[in-house]
C-alpha cells in the first residue's frame, strides 16, 4: 500500500500545487518545481509525530515508509525540474542519467567510508565518544561529493551516511559471522563473549538528536525572516497551497486503499 500511496499522493500534490501557482501567476516550470518541492511529506516530521501518537503499528510503518519515499520522490523531482530549467531542454534519458549518476556515485562512495568508519569506530573504541568528529567526516564527506570531481548529491550522501551508521549492527555481525567461519574448526582459548552492538550508543543518538534539533530551529527561524508581512498575497497563497493539498490527500489515499481491496477481492 505505501508504494500506491506515495505515487498517487505525490503525483497529485504536484499537480494540484502546480495549478495553484499558477493561477496566481507563476510560470508552468517554476510552479512545477514548487509542487516538487512542496509535494512530500517531511520525515522529519511525520516519524516523530507517529512515536509520539498513538497509533497501530501497520499504519504507523506505511506513515513512515511513506514519508521516507515521497523525501526520494521530491529530491528526484526537485533536481529533475532544475536540470530542465537550467538547461531548457526536457529529455528524459538524459535527465534520468544524470540523477542517476549523481545519485549512485554519492552512494557508492559513502557506504565504502561508512563501512570503514563503523569498523575504526569499533576496533577504537574512544572515537565512539568523539560525537564532533563524526559530524567533521558528514560535513567533508557532504563537500567532497558535491565537489567537481565526484559530482555527486549531497543530501543523499548524508543519508546514506546515516542509513550505514544506524545499521552498523548488522554489518558488524556480518563481519564476525564470516572471522568465525575461518576459524571455527581452530581451538580458541575461553574468553568473556562480546556481544555484537551497534556503534552508537544512547549518548551518541541523543547527541545527534540534540544537534538535529539545533540546526532545524535556526532553519525554522530563518524561515521566519524571510517572510514579508508588508505582501499579504504571500498568506493567501499558503493557505490555499494548504487547502488543496487536504483536499486531495483524502483523495489519493482512498485510491491507494482501493485499488488493493480490489485485487484482494
Amino acid at each position: 500500500i505505501s508504494p500506491k500511496l506515495t505515487i498517487f499522493s505525490f503525483i497529485m500534490t504536484i499537480l494540484i500545487i502546480s495549478t495553484i501557482s499558477i493561477f496566481m501567476g507563476y510560470d508552468l516550470l517554476i510552479a512545477i518545481l514548487i509542487g516538487t518541492i512542496l509535494s512530500g511529506t517531511s520525515s522529519a516530521v511525520v516519524i516523530p509525530l507517529v512515536h509520539n501518537v498513538d497509533i497501530k503499528d501497520k499504519y504507523g510503518l506505511v506513515l513512515k515508509l511513506e514519508s521516507a519515499l515521497s523525501d526520494v520522490l521530491s529530491i528526484i523531482g526537485t533536481i529533475t525540474v532544475l536540470e530542465i530549467i537550467e538547461t531548457g531542454i526536457a529529455v528524459p534519458a538524459g535527465i534520468f542519467q544524470s540523477v542517476l549518476q549523481s545519485f549512485s556515485l554519492a552512494i557508492i562512495v559513502v557506504i565504502i567510508c561508512g563501512i570503514i568508519w563503523v569498523y575504526l569506530l569499533k576496533k577504537h573504541g574512544y572515537l565512539m565518544k568523539a560525537y564532533m568528529l563524526t559530524i567533521a567526516l558528514v560535513i567533508g564527506l557532504y563537500v567532497f561529493v558535491e565537489s567537481d570531481f565526484v559530482g555527486g548529491s549531497g543530501p543523499i550522501a548524508a543519508l546514506t551516511f546515516g542509513l550505514v551508521l544506524g545499521n552498523s549492527r548488522v554489518l558488524l555481525t556480518m563481519g564476525n559471522s564470516s572471522s568465525n567461519n575461518d576459524i571455527k574448526n581452530k581451538p580458541r582459548p575461553k574468553l568473556e563473549e562480546k556481544t555484537i552492538t551497534n556503534v552508537l550508543s544512547n549518548s551518541a543518538k541523543n547527541f545527534y538528536s540534540e544537534i538535529s534539533f539545533f540546526v532545524k530551529t535556526f532553519f525554522f527561524v530563518y524561515l521566519g525572516m524571510l517572510i514579508d508581512f508588508s505582501n499579504p498575497w504571500v498568506f493567501l497563497y499558503g493557505a490555499f497551497l494548504t487547502m488543496g493539498i487536504y483536499l486531495v490527500r483524502p483523495i489519493a489515499v482512498k485510491l491507494a486503499f482501493s485499488s488493493d481491496s480490489n485485487i484482494d477481492s
